[in-house]
């Protein structure tokens, strides 16, 4: 309940906090960047929202992965979902694992475009145990790529990991690494759609609600921004409630309802 309140609240705090002065410096606000009247980046932004996920469940550990020590941070840093823990179906997010087995069977069929009878096994292969069998009875992970705007090449997505139990069942996650050349390709994809972002409500503010071609640029452009920042995952705990209260607090700093 404490972190419903603290993100319904976030993002009126993100569009006026640093309109006055303020003794923190990093209070930076959307709706001063959004104007003009600041230089603000998207990580400050996101910053005031980790805070605010940290104060309403102090008891979580909620902390920028790139803070980590630097041996720590340099092997990497994985982030993980569990959509079914051995003969457990999470609750909380096995509604995603029918859409993680479509990534999975979708990941072998790529790779075995040019063999047509492998390609009917994979795709008689519907259920956990089936795909596990396919893959020769091992562990083993796919990724799922994440398209980018700013260079050709795609970004390195979110990883699906089925692992055998050795009591029955399947450890089925979604894992996310925290890995420097990772962080630095995506800090540089962020900071593209911020940019292009900035620009889109500078117009929109500029031009009143008449202008319907710069408010798709606002909202098209805030769901990038959430979309590349959830793939991303770079906090400990709470990337998706800093994401989306991010992108409503955007939404509101440019003057949309």
């Amino acid at each position: 309940l404490a972190r419903h309140h603290a993100c319904s609240l976030r993002p009126g705090r993100q569009s006026d906090a640093a309109d006055t002065k303020t003794r923190c410096a990093r209070r930076y606000a959307l709706r001063a960047a959004f104007d003009g009247t600041r230089d603000v980046a998207w990580r400050p932004i996101y910053s005031i929202a980790a805070r605010w996920r940290r104060e309403a469940d102090p008891g979580d550990a909620v902390f920028w992965i790139d803070g980590l020590p630097k041996t720590a941070f340099e092997e990497g840093y994985g982030l993980q979902t569990p959509l079914r823990t051995g003969q457990l179906a999470v609750v909380r997010y096995h509604p995603y694992a029918e859409r993680a087995l479509a990534v999975v069977r979708a990941s072998l069929l790529e790779s075995e475009a040019n063999d047509a009878e492998i390609r009917g096994r994979v795709a008689a292969a519907t259920t956990l145990d089936a795909v596990y069998s396919f893959a020769g009875g091992r562990d083993f992970w796919v990724t799922a790529p994440c398209g980018s705007e700013r260079r050709d090449a795609p970004l390195e997505g979110t990883r699906v990991t089925l692992q055998k139990r050795p009591h029955g069942g399947f450890d089925f996650t979604i894992r996310t690494p925290g890995t420097p050349p990772r962080w630095r390709l995506y800090d540089l994809e962020l900071t593209h759609h911020w940019d292009r972002l900035l620009a889109a409500a500078r117009r929109f503010r500029g031009g009143g609600d008449d202008d319907a071609a710069a408010r798709e640029d606002v909202v098209a452009g805030a769901a990038k921004l959430f979309y590349y920042w959830v793939s991303f995952g770079p906090l400990s705990r709470g990337s998706a409630y800093c994401g989306y209260a991010v992108l409503a607090g955007t939404l509101v700093a440019a003057g949309l309802s």
